[in-house]
């Protein structure tokens, strides 16, 4: 169950340093470790993959496409299992308790990893310390989006105007408190100085119903949810949430371009294996995942769905993990949400 609080007493707690810390020692291990792989080489039986949401999600899809393509690659297959609850929680610690050896992995939305630790008192397992990063799958912006029947605003800078000059609290919509695109919209909100009233909704498609009705200001959603929309004129893409434009949308600015600088708050899915996990190991599984990443048949298939393919290194991932903790601690503690 979610609370929200707002206190001026309300700090970020100092827990992040020791995930960091945590973080760090795990990318040192995977340069300077030389754990032997033991007979034959990886894999040599079939790979369990636990996906932490339901089937026919982007985490889902996209986990399932990569598993098509691996099997392939190694000759072995590659079995994905959804295994929902508390978050993500429940698939994280069924893989933070495997053996390993490479052979159970985790598919998650990366807040698993980086909001979770902040949003549950318990949460099963500890990410930081019996998890390692393996690959970026995909990555999605979020969209600041309106209606233009109900908003005149063509491009983010007239819609700050418009915002600052109102006394009141503005409704937005996105999905359930706590999720990446509710604290992207806070975030965006802070930076913005906006006076900002979050109403979640259950799904993408609800929210997206009340934008076009008006019903509220704007919404923070994915572009696999509004790509349609924004294509036939029915709302107006303000701004995309990513470091970078996106290929789909590529006449749409940033929302740090557009007036807010420095913004940037893109959702990703990722591959993680239990710490202890051999550095050859995720090494094999990262190059394999950036291989078919580069492959016409899967990256053409992710922007389809209004992704853009991942291809980073696992000391890269540690990387944006450790600013995604700092930046979503604070976040979390600055809107006083927590979850009991």
């Amino acid at each position: 169950m979610v609370a929200t609080r707002r206190s001026a007493q309300n700090k970020p707690k100092e827990t992040h340093l020791k995930l960091i810390l945590a973080l760090s020692l795990m990318a040192s291990m995977l340069v300077t470790s030389n754990v032997a792989l033991g007979q034959g080489a990886y894999p040599e039986r079939p790979i369990r993959v636990l996906v932490s949401a339901g089937p026919g999600g982007g985490t889902d899809i996209v986990t399932r496409l990569l598993a098509q393509s691996l099997s392939v690659a190694w000759k072995q297959p590659v079995v994905v299992e959804n295994r929902t609850g508390a978050g993500g929680n429940i698939a994280g610690q069924v893989v933070a308790r495997a053996k390993p050896d490479g052979y159970t992995l985790l598919a998650s939305f990366v807040g698993v990893v980086t909001m979770n630790p902040f949003l549950y008192k318990e949460m099963g397992f500890d990410p930081s310390k019996q998890l390692i990063p393996i690959a970026k799958m995909s990555s999605t912006p979020l969209y600041v989006v309106v209606s233009p029947k109900a908003v005149p605003a063509k491009n983010l800078k007239e819609f700050l105007a418009l915002a600052n000059a109102s006394s009141n609290p503005i409704n937005w919509a996105s999905t359930a408190k706590g999720g990446g695109d509710h604290l992207a919209g806070e975030l965006f909100g802070m930076m913005a100085n906006l006076k900002l009233n979050h109403i979640p909704y259950k799904g993408g498609a609800d929210a997206l119903a009340d934008v076009l009705a008006g019903r509220v200001t704007f919404g923070m959603l994915s572009i696999p949810t509004t790509l349609s929309h924004i294509r036939s004129g029915q709302i107006v893409a303000l701004g995309g949430s990513g470091k970078t434009r996106s290929p789909l949308l590529p006449n749409v600015p940033t929302i740090s371009e557009g007036g807010v600088p420095g913004y940037e708050s893109d959702t990703w899915y990722g591959l993680w294996a239990p710490a202890g996990t051999p550095p050859e190991v995720i090494e094999k599984i990262n190059a394999s995942v950036r291989e078919a990443l580069r492959s016409e048949s899967v990256s053409s298939r992710i922007l389809e769905l209004g992704m853009e393919p991942g291809g980073e290194s696992p000391s890269q991932l540690v990387e944006l993990i450790q600013r995604e903790m700092v930046k979503n601690e604070k976040t979390i503690a600055a809107i006083g949400l927590v979850r009991q």
